[in-house]
């Protein structure tokens, strides 16, 4: 008896296969991680846009010569742009009352958030209950000048004032409406300004380390004794 030939079935592709098998109501189920977009499973998608700054012309913490930049605002700041509004305001408020050589800096606990005072050690910025104050240095021949010819103390041969806090010192640099002004940005700390001719010699002496209020803002670390 002959054997009977198999009928060849005509080949299809499997586009065909899977879209005959399919019915209406039928789903397919992606791969763990994947999906019918024709990316990899697992492939990232698209970054997010970065939001735009709200202040898109504010200077960034860029460092100055011997700085680096600072990563968080000094302390008794809010954030960054608490701490620019204030040292813009510093430096408007110099060169406005006609020191328009001024280059601003604060030292003390704020720019770590600790004390480096040796009488308070281990005292942190705001702590046992005190409210802490800003140090501002202030290198300004001019200013310098102008507590002299008031007849305000100089120190380190004349190289430097002493702390101008008090309202009759203030007047006679012509600074007692900025800085009650700064005390209130600054919700309501002591504040005091201290003048220099070169503002090296504060670094050098100084037992905390500085911030840069003058853009490029920079944080140099301690280096006086």
């Amino acid at each position: 008896m002959p054997r009977k030939r198999k009928t060849q079935l005509p080949k299809r592709n499997a586009d065909t296969v899977v879209g005959a098998a399919l019915k209406d109501s039928d789903t397919l189920r992606p791969a763990k991680g994947g999906d019918f977009s024709g990316k990899a499973p697992d492939a990232p998608g698209p970054a997010p846009k970065p939001k735009p700054d709200p202040v898109p012309d504010r200077p960034e913490f860029v460092p100055g010569p011997g700085e680096r930049p600072i990563l968080n605002p000094p302390a008794g700041f809010k954030d960054r742009a608490d701490f620019e509004r204030f040292a813009e305001r510093v430096n408007k408020g110099l060169h406005d009352a006609g020191y328009d050589d001024a280059k601003v800096m604060l030292q003390g606990s704020a720019p770590d958030g600790k004390s480096y005072n040796p009488d308070k050690p281990n005292r942190f910025f705001d702590g046992d209950g005190k409210m802490s104050d800003y140090d501002l240095t202030v290198e300004s021949n001019k200013l310098v000048d102008a507590a002299k010819d008031g007849g305000l103390p100089l120190r380190s041969g004349g190289r430097r004032t002493a702390a101008i806090e008090k309202n009759k010192d203030l007047d006679k640099v012509g600074l007692r409406d900025l800085h009650r002004e700064l005390r209130e940005m600054a919700g309501g700390r002591k504040l005091s300004f201290m003048a220099y001719r070169d503002a090296q010699e504060a670094v050098d002496r100084g037992a905390s380390p500085t911030v840069s209020l003058t853009p490029p803002y920079g944080y140099m670390p301690k280096t006086g004794k």
